[in-house]
């Protein structure tokens, strides 16, 4: 998925895209960047973790989650989920993500040699 697949979609609003800044210093920076996408399971909603990327993570969780997590709830999301790498799964750990599926992929150009 491209920049402008994820552009295109929050156009749409297929996806959600947040942005925390900070806008204290002379050199404004982007402290965290979130990008959700609905997923509509047959009995319920959920948002699915598409991007994640920041520095100071912990603080952030702390500072932003629970009104992130509200604001899910309030519009019928019932679960975060993400598809994550190993080193993201120890990241989002920390914060109360619980393994639920193991993601596998095969490679058909791979496999068809």
């Amino acid at each position: 998925m491209s920049i402008e697949d994820i552009y295109n979609a929050a156009l749409q609003g297929k996806m959600y895209i947040f942005v925390v800044k900070c806008d204290k210093t002379i050199t404004k920076s982007v402290k965290l960047a979130l990008v959700l996408e609905i997923i509509p399971y047959p009995q319920m909603r959920a948002m699915n973790i598409v991007a994640l990327g920041g520095n100071d993570l912990d603080a952030l969780h702390a500072k932003y989650w629970k009104m992130l997590c509200g604001w899910a709830y309030m519009n019928s999301v019932r679960f975060i989920e993400g598809w994550v790498s190993p080193a993201m799964e120890r990241v989002i750990s920390r914060y109360g993500f619980k393994p639920v599926y193991v993601h596998m992929r095969l490679e058909l150009t791979e496999a068809i040699k």
